[in-house]
C-alpha cells in the first residue's frame, strides 16, 4: 500500500508528529489496523470501478 505518514495524517485529521510517535512513545490506537484494510480495500475498489469503465468503453467503441 502507498500511503505515506504525512498523507495518513491528513486523511485522519491528525497531527504528523502524534502518528509519528505511535510505536515509539505511544501506542498505536485501536482503530488504525482497521482504517488501513478499509482503506486498502478501498483503492482497489477505485481501481476496480476505473477498469470496468475503461473495458465498457472499449466495447462500446
Amino acid at each position: 500500500m502507498d500511503l505515506s505518514f504525512k498523507d495518513f495524517s491528513r486523511l485522519c485529521d491528525l497531527h504528523h508528529n502524534s502518528v509519528l510517535n505511535w510505536g515509539q512513545t505511544q501506542k498505536v490506537p485501536g482503530w488504525v489496523e482497521n482504517f488501513l484494510n478499509f482503506y486498502e480495500k478501498s483503492v482497489k475498489f477505485d481501481a476496480l470501478v476505473k477498469h470496468i469503465k475503461e473495458c465498457q468503453k472499449m466495447l462500446k467503441d
